[in-house]
């Protein structure tokens, strides 16, 4: 089940049209009453691998945060982004081919690359995203909340979204309330019985279509960035609207990790 002030939440957020006033402030008085001092929490793994390691390294240098493409979140949940609707009902509904409905899916999914933050410093995350204790969590601020968002923990396969998909199917209306909803409420839906202990909230961007020189060419299409090899993208704290008050390095972190991480210009802090 939903959480019903979550879903009062989206409810609001999504009859708000991108161009009207108002969708911010209502996330930041979501997010005051439920997050400490508007507080984030980042969890970094380091491993055995030396070259992802280095990886690491320098996107935290550069004051950035990886955002995943969403065909590579497949592997930790098959789930991800995917939604359940009655391809058949939807087909007699709009006229629409099954081809083109499979396309126009594929198109929800593909605008948004995504950074998971939890909004809790707690044993959970610390042995499961920051390997066992072997990594670090960054400790973030909120400046801005426009990419924030939370994720709704729930049972996903009880969450029918054909009737929402003929609405939107058929008004193509890049900005009704119906096509708002497709464009993030996949994104941000987990299961609560596998993941609900993570807290998560999202960072979610598809900047990476606004220019025209980008490697994806400014064009949004089903499977394009899995077909060209695109895996993610980074963007600076400030861009992610959020600012680094500090790294806690995991107790089982190798000291060679420890002693490059010291040589960033951050507060440092020991498990």
């Amino acid at each position: 089940m939903i959480d019903k002030e979550l879903q009062t939440f989206y409810n609001e957020y999504c009859k708000i049209p991108i161009i009207v006033d108002g969708r911010e402030e209502l996330k930041w008085d979501y997010f005051k009453k439920h997050l400490d001092n508007y507080t984030l929490y980042k969890y970094i793994s380091f491993t055995e691998d030396c070259t992802l390691n280095n990886i690491k390294l320098e996107t935290l240098r550069r004051n950035n945060l990886w955002f995943a493409a969403h065909h590579t979140l497949h592997e930790n949940d098959p789930s991800e982004f995917e939604v359940t609707a009655n391809i058949v009902r939807i087909h007699k509904q709009t006229g629409l081919s099954f081809v083109e409905i499979s396309r126009l899916l594929n198109i929800f999914r593909e605008l948004n690359d995504v950074c998971c933050l939890s909004d809790r410093l707690h044993e959970y995350m610390w042995a499961n995203y920051a390997n066992n204790h072997s990594g670090i969590c960054c400790v973030f601020s909120i400046t801005d909340v426009d990419m924030l968002y939370p994720v709704i923990y729930c049972n996903k396969k009880s969450i029918d979204f054909t009737s929402l998909l003929v609405q939107s199917l058929r008004n193509r209306n890049s900005d009704c309330e119906d096509t708002r909803r497709l464009t993030f409420i996949p994104n941000v839906l987990k299961d609560e019985q596998k993941y609900g202990e993570e807290h998560e909230v999202r960072l979610l961007s598809g900047e990476i279509y606004d220019k025209e020189e980008s490697v994806l060419g400014g064009r949004v299409e089903a499977g394009k960035k899995k077909a060209l090899g695109y895996k993610g993208t980074s963007y600076s704290y400030s861009n992610c609207g959020l600012a680094l008050e500090k790294i806690i390095i995991g107790k089982n972190t190798p000291m060679d990790i420890v002693e490059k991480l010291k040589e960033l210009s951050v507060i440092i802090e020991l498990e």
